[in-house]
């Protein structure tokens, strides 16, 4: 069996819009980031037919993940709806943690809720992805969201052509599935025999 070699921790720094932001209260907000081998995530909260959802959006890769019909309680006790929400998008995009790893992604992967970051270009980002989610479900599954398949609608988020991925050095040419490609290669780096 191969030795799986840590080469940090996983924490997640969540920065909040303001509008998350006002939903998870002051008093659940971090005052600084920890260190996190995953990067850095955005998080915004909209509705959908008077349903919370939740996008994230990874700083560094633009990967995303979509949470549907959440309640102020998931958010607040988000430990566990992150992990299994992450590690089924992941597996769905066919990227994949050795297994020896899950006790110590399932310790370390605690949400730490930071206040906005003011990052632009990732509000722009996470503002397309919630247009284009709307779309989807429309598109897809009739706008019902109890028939909505979110692994599949957070894949066409990554997999589409995303303006914000421009390929550097390539002029207007933009990339399709870029950021599954991105997080691919962070969790390798993270993750080596």
């Amino acid at each position: 069996m191969k030795k799986i070699i840590i080469k940090g921790y996983f924490m997640a720094n969540i920065y909040c819009t303001k509008k998350l932001e006002k939903l998870i209260g002051k008093k659940n907000m971090a005052a600084n980031p920890s260190e996190n081998l995953l990067g850095n995530w955005n998080a915004n909260i909209f509705t959908f037919k008077q349903r919370k959802c939740l996008i994230l959006v990874n700083e560094e890769t633009y990967y995303s993940v979509l949470f549907l019909d959440v309640l102020k309680a998931d958010i607040l006790n988000f430990h566990h709806l992150f992990y299994e929400r992450l590690i089924e998008q992941l597996t769905y995009d066919h990227i994949h943690f050795p297994h020896e790893y899950s006790p110590k992604i399932l310790n370390d992967l605690q949400p730490i809720f930071l206040p906005t970051n003011n990052n632009r270009r990732i509000l722009g980002v996470m503002n397309q992805f919630i247009s284009d989610t709307v779309f989807h479900i429309d598109y897809f599954f009739e706008g019902k969201l109890a028939d909505v398949d979110v692994s599949f609608i957070n894949n066409k988020l990554t997999t589409d052509l995303v303006k914000a991925l421009m390929v550097k050095g390539e002029g207007d040419t933009w990339t399709n599935g870029q950021p599954i490609t991105a997080m691919k290669t962070k969790i390798s780096e993270c993750c080596h025999p």
